[in-house]
């Protein structure tokens, strides 16, 4: 939750112009797949003797925080950028199943709270004139 406030605060003072917002994004996003799969190889790995994912991460419990915002985006991104949806669906599915493989109940909880003022957001959105 910290590190999506975070980056929100940072690029709102800023004040950058909306293509590089959306490269950064982008860029976020494609690293957090990026390590999201090189956890998911580790964790399939015969020789992985842990039983929760952390990937590069020390703690599953801050990764599973890190992977957060980066899914709240890849969200976003599929529903509003039609080019590139299937690229995005991969990416959400990826990041779904890196969060789940944590089996962080505050991760959950948090992914969960995160999702919710997602949709609430894009209700209150629809409904502007």
């Amino acid at each position: 939750i910290f590190t999506g406030a975070l980056i929100f605060l940072s690029l709102q003072t800023a004040r950058l112009n909306k293509k590089t917002i959306k490269t950064f994004a982008y860029a976020l996003l494609g690293g957090t797949v990026v390590i999201s799969l090189y956890g998911l190889y580790l964790y399939l790995t015969p020789g992985f003797s842990a039983l929760r994912l952390g990937s590069t991460f020390y703690q599953h419990n801050a990764w599973a925080g890190f992977l957060i915002p980066s899914l709240i985006l890849a969200l976003y991104f599929l529903l509003f950028e039609p080019r590139l949806k299937f690229s995005f669906g991969l990416g959400a599915v990826v990041l779904a199943a890196a969060l789940f493989l944590t089996f962080s109940r505050g991760g959950f909880i948090a992914a969960a709270a995160a999702v919710f003022i997602f949709l609430i957001m894009l209700v209150l959105e629809s409904l502007q004139p």
